[in-house]
């Protein structure tokens, strides 16, 4: 997460975070999840402009971990949420460039981990995007690795 938060930091002049991030070690293909995190970062700096915040963040919840990027921009409307996911869609259709693929990247990366993503937003208020990966203790499975 600190590589990422290194990364992203140069994208855009805005007022960038990084939360503690928890001690795991976890088993996921790298680079796709550094590809999905990067998506939701670019549509970060997208939705939002000099002065406003993005978090990276990195939290265990119920046996999950979530990943998370967060940002005080425009928001998605409510009406859109489940449609951002599918291929080709965007939540704000007004004057962005792009194909409407990232968030449908994210969302196969998110289940080809056995995972899932979640959205919070509100138009004019900001979006959470989390990429929500299941936690497996190998110590209880008998695997002393």
């Amino acid at each position: 997460m600190a590589d990422l938060y290194e990364a992203s930091v140069v994208l855009a002049d805005r007022h960038w975070s990084l939360s503690a991030v928890p001690d795991l070690v976890i088993q996921v293909d790298e680079a796709k999840l550094r590809g999905a995190l990067l998506n939701l970062i670019d549509n970060a700096v997208k939705a939002t402009t000099t002065g406003d915040s993005i978090a990276l963040m990195a939290e265990v919840e119920d046996g999950q971990l979530a990943l998370t990027v967060s940002d005080t921009g425009v928001g998605i409307p409510s009406e859109l949420h489940d449609a951002v996911f599918e291929r080709f869609r965007r939540g704000d259709q007004s004057g962005q460039k792009g194909s409407g693929l990232g968030l449908a990247i994210v969302k196969a990366v998110a289940d080809g981990h056995g995972g899932r993503c979640r959205l919070v937003s509100r138009s004019s208020e900001g979006t959470a995007i989390s990429i929500m990966l299941p936690l497996v203790d190998l110590r209880s499975q008998g695997d002393n690795r």
